[in-house]
């Protein structure tokens, strides 16, 4: 009888671990307000539209003595919920510059990973022929020059995301 007990006590305690770990392997995406192109931006003739996402770089090694850093990959949904694309998120396999990707206009939903470790889920909206960045990282302040407060989306915590949705009209 006790070692029957003593076997539910473990598995028990197995199952909960279990449980525990995997909650903390599949964060709750934290949802944003829309993200879109910057506002007076000049549209190009180009029919697509542009999405750079800055998330959050890690570092490998390069050398024996050199890293590298290199934003990490994030998916593209549909506000749906389907998956339309990874991305592997460097012009070249060791860039530090996130790649810029074209998509058709719309509106979509990007998850990746942010600096704070924290898996992020951020709409955007593509216009066509315009570039909208998304910030994942701390720092934001050279990716969003002489921005108001209320042209831009903020995290709970207060960190930049990105231009407002809302300022730019069309397709």
């Amino acid at each position: 009888m006790k070692t029957r007990s003593c076997a539910v006590v473990v598995v028990a305690l197995g199952v909960m671990f279990g449980v525990c770990s995997c909650s903390a392997l599949l964060q709750t995406p934290l949802a944003v307000a829309p993200v879109g192109p910057a506002p007076g931006s000049a549209a190009s003739a180009d029919p697509a539209g542009f999405l750079t996402v800055y998330t959050h770089a890690e570092g490998h090694p390069y050398d024996e003595f050199e890293y590298y850093w290199a934003h990490t990959e994030y998916n593209i949904y549909t506000p749906a919920g389907e998956h339309v694309k990874s991305v592997r998120n460097g012009e070249y396999s060791q860039s530090p510059i996130p790649r810029k990707v074209a998509l058709p206009p719309g509106e979509y939903a990007v998850v990746g990973w942010s600096d704070t470790d924290q898996l992020v889920k951020v709409p955007v909206v593509i216009r066509a022929g315009l570039e909208t960045t998304v910030n994942l990282q701390a720092d934001a302040d050279s990716l969003f020059p002489k921005a108001q407060p209320a042209e831009l989306v903020h995290t709970p915590d207060g960190r930049i995301v990105g231009w407002s949705a809302g300022l730019v009209k069309g397709n």
